[in-house]
């Protein structure tokens, strides 16, 4: 037995002017072997899980993705929606109804986007979650921003800001087709691989 010798019970390394015998512990005076083995013995073994590919960390970029294009179709909705009305060509005193205005409908017509940038900052537990929010967000935002494009910039008409009340109707079909596939069954995980799936995330 070395000098160098450390106790696997007490953890006293050995020194050369110990008088214990080599196979015991100067300090405890236990067996080197025996406290070898009841190290051993206290290891605990792991466990090793198969981890659903659903369940993967990088299902976040794709939500994150979800929330920026809803967040963008709705500032870029906001926009169009102030170009409309003109308010730098509106009397001082006209410009509080327009805040009124813009605070009212304004909050509807964005109404849309902020439903789906909620639903996937929430249901990011899995792909078939994430994904069908995604594409949801993708055409209702192309179909607003074509629309809203049509009417204000290509054929603009008196009449023309009626669509910033009724193109949100029409957007909201989309949204509830998008988000009951995400909180359908076949997209829910199994709540063994959901919690698993939480603890991964945080």
């Amino acid at each position: 037995m070395t000098s160098s010798t450390t106790c696997p019970a007490c953890n006293y390394a050995r020194q050369p002017t110990d008088d214990a015998p080599d196979w015991q512990c100067p300090n405890c005076q236990k067996a080197y072997v025996k406290s070898a083995r009841f190290a051993q013995d206290q290891v605990p073994e792991v466990e090793l899980i198969d981890v659903d590919p659903d369940l993967d960390p990088s299902i976040q970029a794709e939500s994150a993705r979800t929330v920026w294009l809803s967040a963008a179709s709705a500032i870029s909705t906001l926009a169009m929606m102030t170009y409309a009305s003109q308010p730098w060509e509106m009397p001082f005193d006209l410009l509080i109804g327009w805040i009124g205005f813009m605070c009212g409908f304004g909050t509807w017509a964005i109404s849309p986007y902020l439903m789906l940038g909620s639903k996937a900052r929430k249901l990011n537990a899995t792909t078939r979650q994430s994904l069908p929010l995604f594409v949801g967000t993708v055409l209702v935002s192309i179909f607003g921003a074509y629309t809203l494009v049509e009417t204000i910039f290509i054929h603009p008409d008196a009449q023309g800001g009626v669509v910033f009340i009724v193109l949100p109707f029409l957007q909201w079909i989309g949204v509830a087709v998008a988000v009951s596939i995400a909180e359908s069954k076949w997209a829910k995980p199994p709540t063994d691989d959901a919690t698993l799936g939480d603890a991964m995330l945080k």
